[in-house]
């Protein structure tokens, strides 16, 4: 009769351990079928937006070109020309945005 008890348990033991496995491959098999069928976003940092160029008034253009030539005191006639190269080519590459 013991014997009988002991194989009697030993089957109740294997089925508990094969009804537990099959709970959780059933759990596993039912979270990655949501996983693939997910459609969040990955977690992590924002793409860059670059944001669109200002457009420079005249006036800004010209203290960025007079500033830009601060460190050339000497001759104002010399530092007019570069400013007014300056404006003209920022000018440009605005109208051309």
């Amino acid at each position: 009769m013991k014997v009988l008890r002991n194989r009697t348990g030993a089957i109740a033991m294997a089925g508990q351990k094969i009804a537990s496995n099959l709970f959780l491959l059933g759990l596993l098999a039912g979270l990655s079928a949501c996983a693939a069928d997910s459609t969040a976003t990955p977690l992590g940092p924002a793409p860059a937006v670059e944001a669109a160029p200002q457009r420079l008034t005249a006036t800004q253009i010209s203290e960025q070109c007079w500033m830009k030539n601060e460190a050339n005191k000497g001759d104002i006639d010399q530092r007019m020309k570069i400013v007014n190269k300056c404006i003209d080519a920022k000018t440009k590459e605005q109208q051309g945005r």
